[in-house]
């Protein structure tokens, strides 16, 4: 017998604007900044892209370290993101085409408007992290521990 999977919950109350430290996948030790929660109880979080590399990605909570370190945001940044935002989209392809035959179909995967989007947000997103001293330097770095950390008794 399967168990249906749980909605993953936020352990402590995120606000938008929140720095947190993502904990697995690609980008683990990325400090990213917290936009707001979907529907689907994942999180929506941004790097900002150019900044360190996250582009606006879905996170579960459990994978999520949050910090004490806010920014000073809109909690309407975000407002035209949501889960469709980050369906699959299928390439063309016609019965008999050659694999390698044309590169620049498989160039056009991210559409204008997720580009566009991504811009949008980030750019009110890097607003608030240049109007804080040291914040964009605290962003490009990745969180790792050392020998001797004890993660328990460390403040984030």
């Amino acid at each position: 017998i399967c168990k249906a999977p749980k909605a993953s919950h936020i352990s402590a109350p995120l606000t938008p604007g929140q720095v947190v430290i993502i904990l697995s996948g690609r980008f683990r030790g990325r400090r990213v900044v917290f936009l707001k929660k979907l529907e689907s109880n994942l999180l929506l979080v941004t790097g900002p892209y150019k900044y360190n590399g996250v582009p606006l990605k879905r996170v579960n909570a459990a994978y999520v370290l949050p910090t004490n370190t806010k920014l000073n945001i809109n909690a309407e940044i975000a407002k035209n993101v949501n889960d469709k935002f980050f369906d699959r989209v299928d390439i063309e392809r016609t019965k008999g085409e050659d694999f390698f035959e044309d590169k620049e179909k498989k160039k056009g995967r991210i559409s204008e408007d997720k580009k566009k989007l991504q811009t949008e947000v980030d750019t009110e997103v890097k607003k608030a992290v240049d109007a804080v001293p040291m914040m964009k330097e605290y962003l490009r770095n990745r969180f790792a521990l050392k020998n001797g950390d004890k993660p328990h008794l460390m403040k984030f």
